[in-house]
């Protein structure tokens, strides 16, 4: 079970611990486990951007051996961008339209 794996069962039992909180009305505790779904689910984000960086690299890497770097470099630098785009989130900064749009996922056609 990989460490996204990991997160996204965790994330499901808060969700339902907090639907259980709030279904006893024990509504503080569920506003507090509300607010760790709510870290839980930025440090996923931050984990797919970093697997995804992990992904492009290590195809990067294989591509390197083929002379067929380019479409590879784009990818890795791509997902670079968007790990700065969900820090600057995060932070609080305003995004570009540039960054924007790399956190959102973009239709498949």
């Amino acid at each position: 079970m990989t460490k996204l794996q990991k997160m996204l069962a965790k994330l499901d039992v808060l969700r339902e611990m907090a639907q259980k909180q709030l279904d006893a009305e024990e509504v503080e505790n569920a506003e507090k486990t509300m607010n760790e779904v709510k870290e839980l689910q930025k440090k996923i984000d931050i984990q797919r951007v970093l697997e995804a960086a992990e992904d492009a690299e290590l195809a990067a890497k294989a591509t390197v051996a083929t002379k067929t770097v380019d479409p590879v470099e784009k990818d890795v630098k791509e997902a670079a961008s968007a790990i700065r785009a969900i820090i600057k989130t995060i932070s609080g900064k305003a995004l570009t339209e540039a960054e924007k749009s790399l956190l959102v996922p973009s239709p498949v056609t």
